[in-house]
């Protein structure tokens, strides 16, 4: 679930801000400057396929697996950005996006960690039956989605004071 609704909004705002997105994919990958376009969308529509995934218990174990493979990329590209020191933003989220810090580097290895337990977890269920714990998760799953996708905020409102 959180998974889900964290890779849900990183998407729709790509999507929104799909130009500022595109663009800084096109500065990122200068190796393809023509290929901008196709990557941008690959990557969005990856993240919509991996929560269409996640829709069906018979179709979850790939869904978790597709997060798992981006969450490795996207970690390295964080990593990348963090290393050449320039406040660089990884144009996540289109244009809000803030200058990449380690916590958004933990934050990536926390939903790559969590794309690993849903996929062990549901390579043994695929009874598609709804429990009594989806209400408990839910909640939970809802803040940390939240605090996931504004983490930027975060940071900008405590200034450095974290580190």
């Amino acid at each position: 679930m959180c998974l889900f609704l964290t890779f849900m909004a990183f998407s729709v705002s790509k999507v929104i801000g799909f130009r500022a997105f595109r663009d800084h994919v096109r500065n990122s990958v200068s190796a393809m400057p023509g290929m901008s376009l196709l990557v941008a969308g690959s990557v969005i529509v990856a993240e919509l396929l991996a929560c269409g995934l996640l829709l069906w218990n018979a179709t979850a174990p790939e869904g978790f697996a597709l997060m798992a493979v981006m969450l490795i990329v996207f970690t390295a590209y964080l990593c990348r950005l963090v290393a050449r020191g320039r406040g660089e933003s990884c144009g996540c989220s289109g244009e809000s996006s803030g200058p990449i810090t380690l916590w958004h580097i933990s934050r990536n290895v926390l939903l790559f960690l969590l794309s690993v337990g849903g996929l062990l977890a549901s390579l043994g269920q695929h009874n598609g039956s709804f429990d009594g714990w989806n209400l408990v998760v839910l909640p939970v799953a809802l803040l940390f989605s939240g605090v996931a996708y504004f983490l930027d905020y975060f940071l900008e409102f405590f200034k450095g004071e974290l580190l």
